[in-house]
């Protein structure tokens, strides 16, 4: 009986003993690891995955692809269509930039018969001209003292360059330069002195009261000074030809536009 007592007691103590150590091993590191370790994945979980690696690999290089094919490709050139509508405003642009005109055109003044000594002696003036005038716009730009009175430099300065040049050479200028140097009657009123003295729309008017005209405001100017009413002289250029016609001085009855015509011969 006490056997029997003693092996009953021993097998309670060495089943405590067990169950002790598998309970304390569970809280140690790594224990999991070592007691359950990580079960394989599934066969067809493992496939998946795989296959989605693959395709997202598939659509990088297609986007990789895509990318170096657009840094290497030559630009795609413009279509052009062959109708006047769609060609007109480059071809304008072209003619454009072959027919501007230097700031002083001294082969125009050459095709219209001046000598390269004339066309020197002009040239020269209206360089000095040109000078005066951006010297007062900065004096003005400047306010330098006197600078309200800049205006009548300025007009001085073209009195002084037709005085040194002449009126023929003076035109001259004004034609090589683009500036405009005649004045030009668009319209008439039908019951103007002008119409009625027998001026008609086109006429290019050469001088009034004997003196050259070159700007509409000079023209109006010379229509202001003098006896009103008083017949004057006005000459034009009609289809070529000088014809002379006289107004009462004082409004035409016109409207005035300046262009840049030929020089007057």
């Amino acid at each position: 009986m006490s056997r029997n007592l003693a092996a009953v007691l021993l097998g309670i103590f060495l089943g405590g003993s067990m169950t002790w150590l598998a309970m304390s091993g569970r809280d140690r590191p790594g224990h999991d690891a070592m007691v359950a370790p990580e079960r394989p994945a599934p066969a067809f979980e493992k496939s998946g995955l795989s296959e989605e690696l693959e395709a997202q690999k598939d659509r990088v290089r297609s986007l990789e692809a895509e990318l170096a094919a657009r840094e290497i490709s030559p630009p795609v050139p413009p279509v052009i269509s062959e109708s006047p509508e769609a060609t007109a405003p480059a071809q304008e642009k072209v003619a454009s930039a072959s027919t501007e005109k230097p700031w002083f055109d001294s082969a125009a003044l050459e095709a219209e018969g001046w000598t390269a000594d004339q066309v020197l002696r002009i040239r020269r003036r209206w360089e000095h001209l040109q000078m005066e005038r951006l010297d007062i716009e900065n004096q003005r730009a400047r306010k330098a003292p006197g600078w309200k009175k800049h205006g009548k430099k300025k007009f001085q300065s073209e009195v002084d360059a037709r005085r040194d040049l002449g009126d023929e050479d003076y035109e001259a200028m004004r034609f090589a330069s683009g500036e405009p140097n005649r004045v030009v009657l668009t319209e008439l009123l039908e019951t103007s002195p002008a119409a009625e003295a027998g001026l008609l729309p086109e006429d290019e008017v050469i001088s009034y009261d004997g003196q050259r005209v070159f700007t509409a405001s000079a023209l109006k100017f010379l229509t202001q000074v003098g006896e009103p009413g008083a017949a004057t002289e006005i000459r034009i250029l009609r289809g070529g030809l000088e014809q002379r016609y006289f107004v009462p001085r004082g409004p035409l009855g016109t409207r005035l536009e300046a262009q840049v015509r030929s020089p007057y011969p």
